[in-house]
Order: C-alpha cells, then structure tokens, then sequence
C-alpha cells in the first residue's frame, strides 16, 4: 500500500470518535484506521 498518513486533526478526530464508540468492532475498525494513518 502507498504511503497513508494523516494529519494530527484528523488523528485527533479519529481517537475522539474511538472513545465515544460503544460497538467494540468499530472500536477495532477506528483503531486500525488510526494505526494506519500514523504508518504502521
């Protein structure tokens, strides 16, 4: 996969959203999504 980073904001978005997140599935799906910005 090309290289997918993204900005500190929408970093921040992303964890705001995988606090407030109830379903532990789009937990995991909201944390992969955040790792992956981050390039991991």
């Amino acid at each position: 996969m090309n290289d997918y980073r993204l900005s500190d904001e929408e970093l921040a978005e992303l964890r705001a959203a995988h606090r407030r997140v109830r379903d532990i599935r789009e937990a995991y799906r909201i944390n992969a999504v955040i790792l992956l910005g981050q390039g991991r």
